[in-house]
């Protein structure tokens, strides 16, 4: 289990906790889409750095999943009154993430990794 993983709980209206993360992941996305587009070299010699870019794009691409996964189980959690995720990580660390009704139109998080 990942033992810097954040335990904290909050609660959050659901529509601020749903755009939150939309947006959140919104952002990754454009993040990714810039760092795909981006040239990586103007002329015929190697971009040896091209390596490094690739390794931020995966980095984008787990944060990003991590976010929509949220997403998922915040729906079946207003669907169901709970809901839990365990998302493993490419370094292999597990993050647990509740989620939890605690009042008209208001969810509980806890665990929720803030900037993984």
């Amino acid at each position: 289990m990942n033992e810097n993983r954040k335990t904290n709980t909050t609660a959050y209206p659901i529509p601020v906790l749903r755009e939150t993360l939309r947006s959140e992941a919104g952002s990754l996305s454009e993040k990714l889409t810039r760092s795909v587009n981006r040239l990586t070299s103007a002329d015929a010699l190697p971009c040896t750095e091209y390596g490094e870019e690739v390794l931020h794009q995966r980095s984008l691409c787990e944060r990003l999943m991590y976010l929509q996964y949220c997403r998922n189980a915040l729906e079946r959690c207003i669907a169901g009154k709970t809901a839990h995720l365990r998302y493993r990580w490419q370094d292999g660390t597990v993050s647990e993430t509740r989620f939890r009704k605690c009042g008209v139109n208001r969810v509980e998080v806890r665990g929720m990794q803030k900037n993984a």
